[in-house]
């Protein structure tokens, strides 16, 4: 989004981030093809990818794809980037989040001994209570 000669990130949950002024030049153009309604009430990210997606395990003859939801890329980024760098100010900057508790979340699936991440599954209800109990 572009605002008085500032081009602005929406990072997270409608929270905008100044990323740089711009000229004036340039400020006419990106205002003339952004559209702000849409940047900031859009929810076509989602509806883009689970169509491809969707599309994606038909060709392929694998429905388990359609259980990956696109907020798993976000997961999976931030794990990893905190598995490769340990740097949890690194990932709360760059996942946008406010909090650190927010980001802490993403270091609980992580064993920190080895180079290896580890998952636990449920196999019958009583596992999973356990699991969802323990987060």
């Amino acid at each position: 989004m572009v605002n008085n000669g500032i081009l602005l990130k929406e990072v997270q949950h409608g929270i905008l981030k100044s990323v740089d002024p711009i000229s004036d030049s340039l400020s006419v153009g990106a205002k003339s093809k952004i559209d702000l309604h849409a940047c900031m009430h859009s929810n076509n990210y989602g509806k883009h990818y689970r169509l491809h997606r969707n599309k994606l395990a038909k060709r392929l003859h694998k429905p388990e794809l359609r259980t990956i939801r696109l907020y798993d890329f976000r997961h999976y980024f931030a794990t990893m980037l905190y598995s490769k760098t340990r740097d949890i100010l690194l990932v709360k900057q760059q996942m946008g989040h406010r909090k650190i508790e927010t980001t802490l979340i993403y270091t609980q699936l992580l064993n920190l001994n080895d180079d290896e991440w580890t998952c636990r599954t449920a196999n019958n209800i009583k596992d999973a209570t356990q699991l969802i109990e323990n987060g």
